[in-house]
């Protein structure tokens, strides 16, 4: 059976849309469990698409189920696997996501899209690990924030659009550590 399946993307985006989350689970499962018995793989664009849908509705443990599945299966695309990460990052598990994209960030050719995605997304990492701490007397906490704008850093790039979220974090960051009483050395004034 071919996975240009039409069906399944317009089913699950109506789903998602009118916030049907059984429904949503429902052919998520059905999904993966079709992923895991098809003889050939799920076509790369369309597993990227949905996992795209599922991510706009903030569906992340389908994600992690899917994308899942999908790596099982053979498709180790380098989207895929940032998606797996992002997924794994919304739901609180940062050690593997982390992993996931340090692989990608290995592996992906300079200044793409897939590697600049992968260090903007452990930038979060570290971000999200300074903020919970919530202690910036912490030497171990502000080694943190400074992991996070070296990943941030790095790859914002103003005539880029795709990398402003990459800036804005920064900026915020670093507006953050000026907040907290340390000052972050080398870098520009969040202003």
């Amino acid at each position: 059976m071919s996975w240009d399946d039409s069906d399944l993307e317009t089913n699950l985006g109506e789903a998602l849309n009118r916030f049907k989350w059984g429904e949503v689970a429902r052919l998520c499962e059905q999904t993966v469990a079709r992923i895991k018995s098809e003889s050939s793989p799920i076509d790369a664009a369309f597993a990227k698409q949905l996992l795209y849908m599922l991510r706009r509705k903030r569906q992340f443990a389908s994600m992690v189920q899917m994308a899942e599945a999908m790596l099982r299966s053979g498709l180790n695309t380098l989207p895929v696997r940032r998606q797996y990460a992002q997924a794994l990052i919304d739901q609180g598990v940062l050690t593997p996501a982390e992993m996931v994209l340090q692989s990608i960030v290995n592996e992906a050719a300079e200044n793409s899209v897939d590697k600049r995605e992968a260090r903007g997304l452990i930038g979060r990492i570290y971000k999200q690990l300074y903020v919970n701490s919530n202690d910036p007397t912490s030497a171990a906490n502000r080694a943190n924030l400074e992991q996070a704008l070296k990943n941030y850093l790095p790859v914002y790039r103003p005539e880029m659009s795709e990398s402003w979220w990459h800036g804005i974090n920064a900026v915020a960051l670093l507006a953050r550590a000026k907040r907290d009483g340390f000052p972050i050395a080398g870098v520009r004034e969040p202003e």
